[in-house]
This record gives structure tokens, sequence and C-alpha cells, in this order.
């Protein structure tokens, strides 16, 4: 893996590997969908022609958050942007969170995303797992139907952060540091304000409530030059 950079101001490793890692707990065999919930909702996971279908389907159990270090896509190593990345309710950062059900009662696990099949899995897979690279690990989850959270619709790979695994994490960060960096942080795919804006123009596009990415865009508009 390349050698990690230092970001003083935060005290963590500014990571970019390779590729992303693979979880080892994980059943691929018969996966052939990729479920977004970040830059993927706008952007699809390869070329249009391997994709013969795509949906809306959320996951339970899981928060979108901006707690993610971005040195290669909205930031740089010396001006790292904030970008999403998913935490189970049982990761250790969401402890004060975990209170809520996590059954499909409560908003603050259920997320939104779109999910890609693919005609050839394997053939994107290195693709893939280099666009996410930078500290993110590949798993397999469920994926529900949006109108009925008791059916599944489908078993799809999702990157996400690994408790322990994934150096390019912030941690627990507020709304506001959120906005202060992405505000003006810029990297080799855009703005930072463009994806922040662009998710949640999708989630309001299609009618998702996020109150997380909805904050950090009212606050990150506020900040802008």
């Amino acid at each position: 893996m390349a050698a990690a950079i230092t970001d003083t101001e935060n005290q963590v490793n500014l990571p970019c590997w390779d590729s992303a890692e693979v979880d080892p707990e994980a059943n691929f065999e018969g996966v052939t969908s990729v479920f977004g919930y970040g830059s993927l909702v706008w952007k699809p996971p390869c070329d249009t022609r391997h994709i013969v279908g795509s949906q809306i389907g959320c996951i339970k159990g899981w928060a979108r958050r901006f707690w993610q270090h971005s040195v290669d896509h909205r930031g740089t190593p010396t001006a790292p942007g904030r970008v999403a990345t998913i935490l189970h309710h049982t990761h250790p950062d969401m402890a004060a969170e975990s209170t809520a059900a996590v059954d499909g009662s409560d908003d603050c696990f259920i997320t939104a995303g779109m999910v890609y099949t693919i005609s050839d899995i394997a053939a994107i897979l290195p693709e893939l797992d280099f666009r996410e690279k930078n500290g993110y690990t590949r798993t397999v989850v469920d994926v529900y139907d949006p109108k009925d959270l008791t059916r599944k619709i489908d078993r799809a790979i999702m990157y996400y952060a690994k408790p322990g695994r994934d150096p390019a994490y912030l941690g627990r960060r507020t709304n506001e540091d959120i906005a202060a960096t992405a505000a003006t942080a810029v990297g080799p795919s855009g703005p930072n304000t463009e994806y922040i804006f662009n998710l949640d123009q999708w989630c309001g596009d299609n009618d998702i409530s996020d109150l997380h990415v909805a904050e950090v865009a009212r606050l990150t508009r506020e900040r802008m030059p």
C-alpha cells in the first residue's frame, strides 16, 4: 500500500491505498449488484453499457456520515476534503445514536442509495476498488425496497468504514466542522461543494429524508467564499 501522509492539523494519517480492502467475512458469491450512497448515486460505478438495471434501495442498520477524509477525489493531501462513509449501528462512534431502533422503525439507521446491477461484476471490480481506495472496505449488504422495508430486493457490494481499518476515517465531527472544510476544498474530481450538493439534490429529487446530508449542505452554502 502507498505510504500515508500526515495531516498535522487533525493528527491523523491520510492514506491512499493501492486498492480498497476486502471484507474476509463477506460472501460475494452470486452478487452482481453495487449499492452506492455517496457519489455513486449520481455517478454510476462503471460505463453504462455494463449496467443492466438500476433502482433506489435502502439498507437497514447503517448511517451515512461525512466523516471521511478525501485526498484523491474532493481534496488533496495538504487540504483534504470531506466525503461520505457509512457506519454500522454497532460502530463505536455511533454509540450515542444506537439506542434508537435499527429494525426499520428509525430513519437514523435507514440509508437510501442507488443499486446498480452489473452484467459482469468481476470485470469492473478492479476499477471500482481503485475508485474506493481511500480507506474503504468492500463488503456485501442486503438491500430493501424503500416503500416496503420488510421486502428484500437485492444483495449488493458496498464500501464502508471498517472500525480500525479505515485510516482516512475522521471519527465523529460536527456538521459545522465538515462544512467549514468542504466549503473550500478542491480535488482531482472537483470541488468538495459539488459532491455535497449533488448528494443533497439527489435526496431532494427522490423525496429522501437525510437530515445529516441536508444540514451539512445548508451549512456549506453559508460558508462558501
